[in-house]
């Protein structure tokens, strides 16, 4: 894989792309943090309002529903989240093949939202188990999913469970070098660490009157700056990944025997 020749070639595509590219990945944003900000904004107004100010039975109550909360909520947000993330990573894969793409692309994939949703399923469970054994088979796991959502919106006539186990296929010998093209990309991984070290700053330091107030702010501020990191970086990103899905695509004759 050479990482450069992908980087450059995705400069060119958001260049050359007729629409503003980052227009679309600021749409995508607000609307990805929509979903976002108020979830995590109701979990730290729920934490002091509810279980702070709760005593005997009350407190028992207040804590199983929160950690029924905490546990079905997260999942349920990382599955959307997850999708219409997707729906950007088929936006990208756009981008290289059409220069007159826009918001409209970005929205065309909700026509495969049933097989989204599904893919989306298997990809966290696959990869929240391998996790459960160790960092490793995790971290593998990652790389070998990593092409799953641009195989589906290449080919769309493939079902979910075909674009995964595809996806192993053309990342097999690659895991490496896809994890090489993120340290390309430091840049961009290392500010966005940055600003969610600043919306857990109140947990792991002892922060001046803190509170309900102190924590939102926190998290607002960190919110802010990883909404303006991204916009900066992340289209450069998820084109140069398509990039070295294509550049897979061209050696790997499965996808040609798969889509058929």
């Amino acid at each position: 894989m050479n990482i450069s020749s992908y980087r450059q070639s995705a400069r060119e595509r958001l260049r050359g792309a007729a629409n503003s590219p980052f227009r679309v990945t600021l749409v995508y944003l607000l609307i990805l943090y929509a979903v976002l900000v108020p979830y995590n904004l109701f979990t730290i107004v729920y934490t002091y309002r509810i279980l702070d100010r709760s005593s005997g039975f009350d407190a028992i109550s207040s804590v199983n529903v929160y950690q029924t909360f905490a546990s079905v909520a997260p999942l349920f947000v990382n599955l959307l989240t997850s999708v219409w993330d997707g729906l950007y990573h088929g936006y990208a894969l756009r981008l290289h093949r059409e220069k007159d793409i826009g918001l409209r692309d970005l929205l065309d994939g909700l026509q495969l939202i049933g097989k989204l949703i599904w893919l989306t399923v298997q990809i966290l469970v696959y990869t929240l188990l391998w996790m459960c054994l160790f960092f490793l088979p995790g971290f593998i796991a990652f790389y070998r999913y990593r092409f799953a959502y641009l195989i589906l919106f290449d080919c769309p006539n493939l079902s979910a469970s075909q674009a995964l186990n595809l996806s192993k296929q053309l990342t097999y010998g690659r895991k490496l070098d896809l994890f090489r093209m993120d340290l390309s990309f430091l840049y961009y991984f290392l500010p966005l660490s940055l600003c969610n070290a600043i919306i857990n700053l109140p947990y792991f330091f002892e922060i001046p009157n803190p509170g309900m107030q102190t924590d939102i702010g926190y998290y607002l501020v960190g919110t802010c700056l990883g909404i303006l990191t991204q916009l900066l970086f992340l289209p450069h990103h998820r084109a140069s990944l398509a990039a070295a899905y294509l550049d897979a695509c061209k050696i790997d004759e499965n996808l040609e025997s798969l889509s058929e």
